[in-house]
């Protein structure tokens, strides 16, 4: 997510009062926040699901559109969402 640099704080506000609610959902096991090292202003979440049905209820839960609807007009551009599976592991 590329935020604009004045609103940075306000997203780690935002992040901070619904982490735990959000790793409380059913079927998340993970959650963290990562920041670019080269780019003070652009974050990721890595999130762990049992299965994509959780992490779909979730994304139509009223939870998530209350976070996304305060997040999203922070972005300077479309945030990107990846679903991914363990392919190697080494």
């Amino acid at each position: 997510m590329h935020f604009k640099e004045e609103s940075v704080e306000t997203f780690l506000e935002i992040f901070q009062k619904h982490k735990t609610a959000i790793r409380k959902v059913k079927g998340c096991t993970h959650l963290e926040l990562l920041k670019d090292i080269n780019h003070a202003n652009v974050y990721t979440t890595l999130s762990h699901w049992k299965v994509a049905s959780d992490l779909e209820a979730y994304r139509n839960s009223e939870l998530f559109k209350e976070v996304w609807g305060k997040v999203k007009p922070l972005f300077t551009t479309h945030a990107q969402a990846f679903s991914l599976e363990k392919f190697i592991e080494l």
